[in-house]
């Protein structure tokens, strides 16, 4: 039986994770301790007593990433969290995002409302997410966009 020719070991930095996995087709081999770059980044932040925060990301993006973001056991009544704003640097370069909180709260009281209109008026200007988010922990996952 032949004896087959040793594989050369690459001295590259192997591709980044991919969604689909596929067949590799160079003839070398990757050395036992290598690692690939990540195509996600993900950390837990707490919102500062306006409910926001500043998160830079550890790594850049080349395009906007998706951005998830999720309270962690927020105490009290539920939060809501939306993106204010990507951070770029230099543009077109994705470093990281401004991030806000708001927590739920109760409807106003309407007691001694006894008219249509000026219940209808309280209940109009009523922001159901108007309260705050202050200290609230949230988990943000970044990923590259496919």
């Amino acid at each position: 039986m032949l004896a087959m020719p040793p594989v050369p070991l690459g001295n590259n930095i192997p591709p980044q994770e991919s969604a689909a996995g596929a067949v590799g087709s160079a003839d070398s081999a990757a050395v036992a301790n290598h690692s690939h770059p990540t195509i996600s980044w993900r950390t837990n932040v707490t919102l500062d007593g306006s409910g926001m925060s500043a998160v830079n990301f550890g790594r850049t993006f080349a395009a906007k990433p998706p951005v998830f973001l999720t309270a962690i056991n927020p105490a009290g009544r539920p939060v809501m969290l939306e993106i204010v704003s990507y951070i770029e640097s230099p543009p077109g370069t994705y470093t990281g995002v401004n991030i806000r909180g708001y927590r739920s709260q109760l409807l106003p009281a309407l007691s001694g409302i006894l008219l249509l209109g000026p219940l209808l008026t309280a209940l109009g200007n009523f922001d159901i997410f108007g309260g705050s988010a202050a200290s609230v922990e949230v988990c943000l996952i970044a990923l590259v966009p496919s």
